[in-house]
């Protein structure tokens, strides 16, 4: 009962506490946050208040957005400590903040919003620790799966930017290397079917299969302006992707987008919209492997049908000059 009486500020001290310079007082205070989060309910039990996507230093901000975002700054400090003992706390502390996380987000979509900015950003999916990263991930996923649709609109294009970008880093190292040193011209080990076999992984992933959520039921209810802003993040992330996977899987969403939601394609988004087209074409063009080619390319075709025609003649007029000058009239 006293603990529940000043549960607030045990958290706030043992946060302060889990960044000690002595390991023992990290590794006890962590273990101690672990059951201290354990009482806490609801969003109110946490100090309440509105969303926070930026630490603040000041003394005077208590709310719950504040210690969310400082437990999960903390846990994931604490996943890449220089001892292991601590380090086993932290995961021990990250499984009850996971947990604390998911009640949440089904219950204020503050909690999602403020969960979400802090796990999307470089100490959580981008960490070069993969205990934290790892953590960022299933914790995400777990938020897309419980979460209404609603508490997920705000925020809905970098969510999907990132998951996207993370798709080929769930693949094996393994296929990788493979595929790249690939040189049978058919069977199991041509570029092909190593091609074919990434794809048909990635599309199983938790990842893509949170993807799919997202375009079936956060993307038909959000609104236009949101739609538009997912055009030049699926651009962005397409010409950043790192692997064939990711690079797939952006085309499966801008192909999804243009299919249930065209309208998204014109007006104050039609320049993102035909950097869109191009990226794709590029992207068809370039791509080894026949089985992402094909999928760039439906992609392609579904885009230009949503996009202005000018700007599709434009570019249909530039390939059959390529073509004409690579094999002649």
């Amino acid at each position: 009962e006293a603990l529940a009486d000043n549960l607030l500020r045990v958290i706030d001290v043992l946060c302060t506490d889990a960044m000690d310079r002595a390991w023992r007082c990290r590794m006890g205070s962590a273990g101690a946050l672990s059951e201290a989060i354990a009482l806490v309910r609801t969003w109110d039990d946490l100090g309440g208040g509105g969303t926070v996507t930026e630490d603040d230093a000041s003394p005077a901000q208590k709310g719950a957005g504040h210690r969310l975002r400082r437990l999960w700054r903390t846990t994931l400090r604490l996943l890449d400590d220089v001892r292991e003992d601590v380090r086993q706390k932290g995961e021990t502390l990250g499984k009850s903040l996971r947990s604390l996380t998911l009640r949440l987000a089904t219950l204020r979509q503050e909690a999602v919003r403020t969960s979400l900015s802090i796990l999307l950003g470089t100490t959580g999916l981008e960490s070069s620790c993969t205990a934290a990263a790892g953590l960022s991930i299933s914790t995400v996923l777990g938020i897309v799966d419980a979460a209404p649709p609603s508490s997920l609109e705000e925020g809905l294009p970098d969510l999907v930017a990132v998951l996207v970008g993370s798709v080929s880093n769930l693949e094996p190292a393994a296929l990788n290397y493979l595929q790249v040193r690939a040189d049978a011209p058919e069977g199991a080990l041509s570029y092909d079917a190593l091609d074919s076999l990434r794809l048909r992984l990635s599309a199983r992933s938790p990842l893509s299969v949170a993807l799919d959520r997202l375009f079936d039921t956060v993307v038909p209810r959000a609104s236009l302006a949101v739609r538009r802003l997912l055009i030049p993040h699926l651009d962005a992330a397409l010409r950043r992707a790192a692997g064939t996977a990711s690079r797939a899987a952006a085309a499966d969403c801008a192909a999804a987008l243009a299919r249930s939601s065209p309208a998204a394609f014109g007006g104050p988004s039609e320049a993102a919209a035909v950097r869109l087209l191009r990226a794709l074409a590029a992207g068809a063009e370039r791509e080894r492997g026949s089985g992402a080619r094909s999928r760039l390319s439906r992609a392609l075709g579904a885009v230009a049908e949503a996009c202005p025609p000018p700007a599709v003649g434009t570019l249909a007029t530039e390939a059959c000059e390529r073509y004409e000058r690579k094999w002649g009239a």
